[in-house]
């Protein structure tokens, strides 16, 4: 068990692990790769158990995440938040060797 999960798992929050996926959704023309992630949602739990379960290898059978790690150690290239807004992860945690930041997905669709 990671760092990340044993939070959930000490407060008995219902959650899995997504593991280090390339998210792309051609309905959004965007596409991610998390170096790790969560499910959290009742909904995105069933969904992810039943891919599981089928030992689905499509992307396209998995929820986008409620969260999503990045671990970023150069100057990224890209605005990652967009990234994740498009198909609206509900929360980004990026660390980029020095220091950690958590970055929500706001009311109005945007990640700040």
């Amino acid at each position: 068990m990671n760092d990340f999960r044993a939070l959930p798992f000490g407060l008995d929050i219902p959650c899995l692990e997504g593991g280090e996926t390339t998210w792309k959704r051609p309905a959004i023309a965007r596409g991610r790769e998390a170096d790790d992630c969560y499910f959290f949602a009742p909904k995105k739990l069933a969904a992810v158990s039943a891919s599981f379960a089928r030992q689905s290898d499509n992307i396209a059978d998995y929820p986008d995440p409620d969260l999503a790690i990045e671990i970023d150690l150069s100057p990224s290239q890209i605005e990652r938040p967009g990234i994740y807004a498009a198909p609206r992860v509900a929360e980004v945690w990026r660390f980029d060797g020095k220091v950690v930041i958590i970055e929500q997905l706001g009311p109005s669709g945007t990640i700040s």
